[in-house]
């Protein structure tokens, strides 16, 4: 899978690893450097990632050696079939529709 806007990457390396195993989306291509070759923006995906400056937040600079693409479709579908396989309400018990159902 090729790296561009919009690809869904897990973190494999950084200058401090500070971020691997993390979860991010390609932003921008921000150029090319002279040591680590394409850089790319990205932003974190329900986590916060760290620069090589130590600041946390949202967004973060990365060398697409340190990116592996994920499949969004398999991982989609990983996510679905576990949700599905949770019970959604308690034995016994009748789920709530909160549209029809008033309390008084």
């Amino acid at each position: 899978m090729k790296h561009y806007q919009g690809v869904l990457c897990r973190v494999i390396g950084g200058t401090d690893n500070l971020n691997v195993g993390k979860t991010v989306r390609i932003a921008s291509l921000q150029g090319e450097h002279s040591r680590y070759g394409r850089i790319w923006r990205c932003t974190a995906v329900d986590c916060t990632i760290v620069t090589e400056y130590g600041a946390v937040g949202t967004s973060a600079d990365f060398a697409q050696d340190w990116l592996d693409p994920i499949d969004e479709i398999s991982s989609n579908v990983k996510a679905l079939e576990k949700e599905a396989a949770r019970p959604s309400t308690v034995f016994g018990e009748k789920p709530i529709n909160t549209a029809t159902q008033c309390i008084s």
